[in-house]
């Protein structure tokens, strides 16, 4: 049983506009009334009438749910299941389960396979509604983890130092690339490796590391670093300092472990091999003082021996030196009984010191600490040196010419015999450039890079959580949101470029913080707008405070390049009273509201109201704008075809236009004249148009041996194509692609079009023409002045404008206006094409005055591009 094309409804809610359901049942009284329930409910639905035709129709299309009834002839409820979940899983595609009967066992076997739900017939709506929602907010929710798993998966691949993301249990969830190279194990193994059973652990670091681990887990503490062990694929340990990071879910439970490893080996060895050359310095020198007073005899041997000594040490201390200059780690050392501290080079290099002109006393250093960490770090550090405690910490220093830098330091106290402290030794590691890094990734995911305000990430999470404040408290409030945009950005951008466009944003954001009050949020939201919420606020005191910023933009003087521009802004606003509001529902009318403003000619402020027309309209205009953007993702864009005949015998070509249509989500062919006009307000013709060239070359590659020599085929092209610079390099480009002669194509620009952007249409028609493109003026006639312009147009045919073509029979002044319009192309050497020819009698008339071709549907109306063999 077939069912023909569906009736598209348009959703009232926005958020509701992308669902799609797929009702199967065999019943069609039940089916028809369960459809017409949902699509008054704002969904778009899709009946199946049986288990085969559903499948079918799940392999065809996207859909958002399916409504799966139970008992059906030949493939029951229960076998269209299986076969959908051995494809998609529960969130993936949820089914909800309908049946008449009540039989839990029926209903177990059918949870149990993969649905999600089950309803029983007869069935309350608000309830099936309820289930409904409920199984689309599960999927939604879904879907927003897993975009935020990719987030967090690219931050750890692309992180220069070692990452591991784990589960609570141990298990290894992702490991990055500098892991593996830094244990040289592939991704693979590593994967298979649980992080809570230390593996790769030195086993004399195995205990401290559980203790960790288990104290992080219950909550005792949020991280811990810990310098330890790893086995290296080669046998061999390594040195690493680890930091593990406890991320918790929405409920505070623990839930994932971020783990970093970055490579310490050479620190340590520097420190062992300094640590090891001063132990043996000292027991050669002991050796030879004994000797010395043993024999004077042997005092010139004891000498030389001492001198290598020192040779060997000299040598040691600067490969010592080299190796902490590698590391960029700086070593000191302090005596507390004689008070002689020792820097090495690397500290003077972190500090930007003279060694020459400075010397180290105790103390010298705390000077260097940042005013804001110096209590904290001295606290550590006295706690350190009097009672033996670790320090371990990290904070800033202010070097002499005043720049802040952040460093990781460590301290160790060595007691003298009787357990006192007497020497501390430390080492400082200069991180303000990883600190910045994670600061400068942790700041681009919240903030607009150019003006260094919130994004509208952000920008949504104020709003719900003021909200939610809101609903906790439950008092009366009235918060409002405008959003506000430039309205000379573009002219700026297409002049002087997007520097200038840069520039002037940066410079409006700048003086809108100082005009709103202080505890307003101001966002960048994208392009050319601002996002502003002001909270405890009435419409009336927003309305001053904006109106105030409205009219301060005539003294806002913004110069480039000598030039000063005035700018003006538009300001859409819409309150907010009900804590229950929907945040996305609130920016579209934000932005339909501003969008109105500006349509409205600028420089105004458009407060939204629900039964406003031009925001009505602007809002149908954005969903035909989301709707041709998904088509064209979805490859539902197609070509058709017009043919132009000639109606002279002389006439050899065959001419034929290439026209566009666009299929809705149920396969229904859309007329051009209903997405066109909104693609053409937001700038999606000229990329509709390159669609159009791109596939019609492609389908004449493709069908090159069955295509005539004689035919043409004239390709449109808007106004927003004929003013893109990039679209003679595009089109050169696509004909080089494909091998197509440019004899056989020629574009059709409307009179209007060319007109509006003469400079850029002659330069783009005269350079394509040099290629060998020719080139129709359409609607021909329709312009005031167009004899006026048509000398300043190197076009090969004039098409006359349908509006007077179609009245040449019977209509003496459009006989004289089609004869007038031929005459004057036929002296200035261009062919002529009449359209709107809708019978024999036009043709005769067309004939007479001696037009070229006619088109129209009285000689064949327009037909898919793919059929184009079978009716020729």
């Amino acid at each position: 049983m077939s069912i023909g094309p569906l009736q598209n409804h348009a959703s009232p809610n926005p958020t509701q506009g992308k669902i799609h359901i797929l009702v199967v049942d065999d019943q069609s009284t039940p089916r028809r009334i369960l459809q017409r329930m949902l699509e008054s409910s704002g969904y778009s639905v899709t009946p199946a009438v049986s288990g085969m035709g559903a499948l079918h129709l799940i392999d065809d299309h996207d859909y958002t749910l399916v409504l799966l009834d139970f008992i059906m002839p030949g493939m029951n409820g229960m076998e269209v299941l299986e076969k959908i979940r051995a494809q998609y899983s529960q969130t993936e595609l949820p089914v909800i389960m309908v049946s008449m009967h009540s039989d839990s066992d029926e209903i177990f076997k059918a949870l149990s396979i993969g649905a999600n739900d089950y309803i029983i017939k007869p069935f309350d709506f608000k309830i099936l509604m309820a289930r409904i929602n409920i199984q689309i907010y599960l999927k939604h929710k879904e879907e927003a983890l897993r975009a935020k798993e990719q987030q967090l998966t690219m931050i750890i691949e692309n992180a220069p130092i070692g990452m591991w993301l784990c589960d609570q249990s141990g298990k290894t969830l992702q490991v990055n690339h500098a892991a593996c190279e830094m244990l040289g194990f592939s991704e693979e193994e590593l994967l298979l490796r649980n992080y809570a059973q230390f593996t790769l652990t030195h086993p004399d670091e195995l205990e401290d590391s559980k203790h960790h681990l288990e104290m992080l887990l219950s909550g005792r503490i949020d991280h811990y670093d810990l310098e330890k062990r790893y086995l290296h694929k080669n046998g061999h340990y390594i040195w690493v300092h680890v930091s593990v990071i406890l991320l918790q879910d929405n409920e505070g439970r623990p839930n994932l472990l971020i783990k970093q490893a970055q490579d310490i080996t050479q620190h340590k060895i520097a420190t062992e091999m300094l640590s090891r050359h001063k132990q043996e310095l000292e027991e050669l020198v002991q050796i030879r003082t004994q000797n010395l007073l043993k024999s004077n005899n042997d005092l010139v041997q004891e000498i030389a021996e001492r001198k290598r000594a020192e040779d060997i040490l000299k040598k040691r201390e600067l490969q010592l030196l080299e190796a902490q200059q590698i590391s960029h780690m700086g070593f000191w050392e302090r005596d507390r009984s004689t008070g002689q501290v020792f820097w090495s080079d690397e500290i003077y290099s972190i500090l930007g010191l003279d060694k020459e002109h400075f010397q180290p006393q105790p103390g010298a250093f705390d000077a260097f600490i940042h005013p804001d960490d110096k209590e904290l770090t001295l606290q550590m550090a006295f706690a350190t040196m009097n009672e033996g405690a670790p320090f371990n910490h990290q904070y800033r220093i202010i070097k002499p010419n005043g720049e802040v830098r952040k460093i990781h330091g460590r301290i160790k106290m060595l007691p003298d015999p009787d357990g006192q402290p007497r020497r501390f030794i430390g080492t400082i590691i200069d991180i303000t450039e990883a600190s910045r890094m994670s600061e400068e990734l942790s700041f681009q995911e919240s903030h607009d890079l150019l003006t260094r305000l919130v994004n509208r990430k952000v920008f949504e999470e104020l709003i719900r959580d003021s909200l939610t404040l809101r609903r906790l408290i439950s008092e009366d409030f009235e918060h409002i949101v405008v959003f506000l945009g430039i309205d000379q950005l573009k002219v700026i951008n297409d002049t002087y470029g997007h520097i200038a466009g840069d520039e002037l944003i940066c410079q409006l954001s700048q003086n809108l913080r100082k005009r709103l009050r202080k505890q307003d949020s101001l966002a960048r939201l994208a392009g050319n707008r601002f996002g502003i919420l002001m909270e405890n606020c009435t419409l009336q005191e927003a309305h001053r405070v904006l109106e105030n910023i409205r009219q301060s933009m005539g003294d806002f003087n913004f110069i480039w390049m000598e030039k000063q521009f005035n700018t003006t802004i538009s300001i859409g606003v819409v309150p907010i009273r009900d804590y229950n509001s929907d945040i996305i529902e609130i920016l579209a009318k934000a932005d339909l509201a501003c969008g109105a403003a500006k349509e409205a000619g600028g420089d105004r402020i458009l407060v939204h109201t629900e039964d406003d027309e031009t925001v009505g309209l602007r809002h149908e205009e954005m969903l035909w704008v989301e709707r041709i953007e998904y088509a064209m993702r979805e490859n539902r864009m197609c070509l058709y075809y017009q043919p132009i005949v000639g109606i002279r015998p002389d006439i050899r070509e065959q001419h034929y236009e290439i026209l566009i249509r666009m299929a809705d989500e149920n396969g229904t062919m859309i007329s051009p004249s209903t997405f066109l006009p909104a693609a053409e307000r937001y700038n999606l013709s000229s990329r509709i148009d390159r669609w159009v060239i791109s596939s019609t070359l492609e389908w004449l590659e493709k069908y090159s041996t069955r295509v005539e020599e004689d035919f043409c085929w004239g390709i449109n092209l808007s106004g927003q194509s004929l003013a893109d610079e990039n679209l003679l390099g595009f089109v050169i480009r696509e004909l080089d692609k494909y091998n197509i002669p440019p004899r056989h194509i020629y574009f059709e620009i409307t009179e209007t079009a060319a007109i509006a952007n003469l400079k850029n249409a002659v330069r783009f028609i005269t350079a394509m023409r040099g290629h060998g493109v020719r080139f129709a003026l359409d609607d021909f006639g329709s312009g005031l002045s167009s004899f006026a312009y048509l000398k300043n147009l190197p076009v090969d045919f004039l098409k006359i404008d349908g509006i007077f073509v179609r009245g040449i029979v019977h209509n003496d002044t459009d006989y004289a206006m089609v004869k007038a319009i031929n005459d004057v192309g036929k002296a200035m050497g261009k062919q002529t094409i009449a359209e709107f020819v809708e019978d024999f009698a036009i043709i005769e008339k067309l004939r007479e005055i001696g037009v070229d071709f006619a088109q129209g549907y009285g000689i064949c109306r327009p037909m898919p591009l793919a059929e184009f063999f079978q009716q020729n």
